[in-house]
Order: C-alpha cells, then structure tokens, then sequence
C-alpha cells in the first residue's frame, strides 16, 4: 500500500519537521545570498525572526509566499488571470497537468491564483536537476514541492516512476493534497504541447487496479498556461 512507503527522499517535508529544517536553511550562506539579492531591502535578522515563527508549510506558503508572489507578479506583469475555479471542488485534491513554459512562474503563479481565492495549494513536482545545492532541496521541500528523479539508467528510472507514482496517488488519496505536474519534461520549442505519454504511464503504475481506474483515482485536471 501506498501509505506504508517511505517518501522521505521524494516528498514535502512533514510540518514536525518544518522548524527544525528551516533553522538549518536561514544559516546557508546561499540562501541568505539569495534572498538578499530578491529581496535588496531586506533586514535579514529581521527575516530570519519572522520564518522562524513559522511552524507549517501551509503558514510558510500564505505568510511569506503569497505576498512574495504578489510583489513578483507586480513587477513582472500587467496582471495575473484565471478561468474555471468554478469547477473546482474545495474538498477533493486533484493533479493539475499544465503546459510548460516557466521552470518557476507555471506552478508558481497557478498556486497564486488558488491562494486569491481561498483554494488549497497544490504540491509541486520538481526534477532534481534544478535542485543544484543541499539548501535549494530543503527550500523546495519546505514549500510543498516533490522530487522527481531524472537522467537515470533504465532499471533505475522505472522503479523511480513507481515511487513517483505511488507518491501521487498518496498525496491525492491520503494526505489529500492537490499536485502540480508539468505535461512534459522540458518547454515544448515550437509551443506545440503534447503530453509526455510516459507521464501518463507513470501515472498510471499506481493504484492496484486498471489503467484507466488508476488514472481516474488521481483527478486529473487539465490546465492551459499563457504568457501573452
């Protein structure tokens, strides 16, 4: 059963966890090098007291990310729309599969959008080849992202998509948390955005029943992303 593997090296960490490894990450060099340089103004002690207070993911993401993300999209853009929450069910967890253009901005500015209006965030999948420095895996996992493994050998590659997979239905069935995937590995070049079929194998590994039951079990929703 899925809820009797270990996820650890996969998954968000657990909010027992979180005061612990956030104690660890404000004494990176790293991370401090780069809040300062997205944050110019910032009174980094001041910083530090104030995540420090923080003892969830949930509390870290509408405390520090949200504003954050506000201050990004000003900045950044004319505006920040969304369409179809109507069809969202506040009490189901659900896999958001999008388009893919920003690494960051795609899963970034989604979850922006539920927290504007009263939505549960979604995880976020992110492949561990972005994840350069020890302190970028903690950053990461402190807000509610997921590893995905890549650039393994064959054997090695299917048994990570069965993790993956059993953590997704996991996330999905159990902790009842929505997750956000990216429907291919890389930016489409030409924008032509077809879904990775392996995605949906991956997907599909799961659940102890058929293939289309153990897809069906995720919640798959579909979403357009466009920078215009």
């Amino acid at each position: 059963m899925s809820n009797q593997i270990d996820f650890s090296d996969i998954a968000p960490f657990d909010d027992s966890q979180f005061q612990e490894k956030m104690a660890l990450l404000v004494k990176e060099p790293g991370f401090e090098h780069a809040v300062r340089y997205v944050m110019p103004n910032v009174n980094y002690d001041d910083f530090v007291k104030e995540l420090m207070s923080i003892s969830d993911k949930e509390s870290f993401q509408t405390k520090i990310m949200w504003p954050f993300l506000e201050m990004l999209a000003k900045k950044t853009s004319a505006g920040i729309t969304i369409g179809g929450l109507e069809n969202i069910n506040a009490d189901m967890a659900y896999t958001f599969i999008t388009n893919h253009r920003d690494i960051v901005l795609d899963a970034s500015f989604l979850n922006l959008c539920f927290l504007r209006n009263g939505i549960h965030t979604s995880e976020v999948a992110i492949g561990n080849n972005l994840l350069i420095y020890e302190w970028i895996t903690d950053l990461v996992k402190l807000n509610k992202s997921f590893i995905v493994k890549r650039n393994l050998r064959i054997t090695q590659a299917l048994e990570a998509a069965r993790h993956l997979s059993a953590y997704i239905h996991y996330a999905i069935n159990h902790k009842h948390e929505s997750v956000w995937i990216a429907q291919r590995e890389g930016r489409a070049k030409d924008s032509n955005d077809l879904t990775q079929e392996s995605l949906i194998k991956m997907l599909a590994l799961d659940g102890g029943k058929s293939i289309a039951s153990n897809i069906a079990s995720v919640n798959l929703v579909p979403v357009s992303i466009s920078y215009e």
